[in-house]
């Protein structure tokens, strides 16, 4: 086999994989769990490594993957901060995979070559009908940070309920497509009232549903439109204020509902993605309270 054929043969059949994988899911017969993540890159590095010209396998597996990265992006299916946020865990996956190839293939006679070339689409489908039987619910996850403010819980209490700019720095993340919060409008302060939060990529509306002035603010998500509203949602959001000694202490404590898996994984990205976004709010308020002096 030419170095030519081992790159479009490898690079076509990633890509098969791939675009057959994103067909079931926007179907919705699979969920955005292990088998996309895992075992689909896993069955494309083991492919890869059962190819004996490994350097132009090689590349053409990375060119399949940039290729449906690429399509992604720029039909709007997913933004560039989804994708990286992806790459390390396919990236393992792929690894494993091509490792594990390479070993079979060295075990496996010559004349089974062509049998074991098979193995990836036989695994691979078998991962399907098994998440299609069972898919699994989603997991909560919550994530609370706090900041200590030379101010009074009152002061800091009508900052939060309440944010008509937000001028604080972006972090390199909302650069790159992590939705940024431009302004919180309350339209009534009273349990039932509506706290409505517009971002560059959409809204969240959240419903008060306990309050206890300059000390409490508890509010779910009524409505969520932001990216990623098919596998990732907030479900509530609660302000905590307390006076310690000569400062007031604030916490925000956010409760999100996900069906990504592995969850080991992605457990841990979307507790930085929403401490970068709490982290956010704190640093607005707090400038906010500076520029009052």
């Amino acid at each position: 086999m030419s170095n030519q054929r081992t790159f479009w043969i490898t690079w076509a059949v990633c890509l098969l994989l791939n675009a057959i994988a994103c067909l079931l899911l926007y179907t919705g017969f699979i969920s955005y769990g292990i088998v996309l993540f895992c075992v689909l890159p896993g069955c494309i590095g083991l492919f890869t490594g059962f190819i004996p010209r490994r350097v132009f396998a090689i590349v053409g597996m990375v060119a399949a993957l940039l290729t449906i990265f690429l399509l992604l992006w720029a039909g709007q299916v997913e933004g560039i901060v989804c994708i990286l946020m992806a790459l390390p865990i396919v990236g393992v996956s792929v690894l494993v995979g091509y490792l594990f190839g390479i070993i079979i293939k060295r075990l496996s006679r010559k004349e089974d070559s062509l049998k074991i070339s098979f193995l990836p689409i036989v695994l691979f489908g078998l991962a399907v009908l098994v998440n299609h039987v069972w898919k699994g619910g989603g997991s909560e996850n919550t994530v609370t940070t706090t900041i200590e403010l030379n101010a009074s819980s009152a002061d800091v209490y009508n900052h939060i309920k309440q944010v008509d700019t937000v001028i604080a720095k972006r972090h390199f993340l909302h650069e790159l497509g992590l939705p940024y919060p431009h302004k919180c409008v309350l339209t009534a302060e009273r349990e039932g009232g509506q706290r409505i939060c517009e971002f560059d990529a959409g809204r969240i509306v959240e419903t008060i549903v306990q309050l206890k002035k300059d000390e409490l603010l508890r509010m779910k998500v009524s409505e969520y439109d932001l990216p990623g509203a098919s596998w990732f949602a907030f479900d509530e959001d609660i302000y905590q204020i307390r006076s310690v000694g000569n400062v007031t202490r604030i916490s925000r404590t956010t409760t999100v509902f996900s069906k990504l898996k592995p969850r080991l994984y992605w457990e841990q990205i979307e507790k930085l993605t929403i401490g970068i976004q709490q982290e956010l709010v704190f640093e607005n308020l707090k400038n906010e309270i500076e520029q009052k002096r």
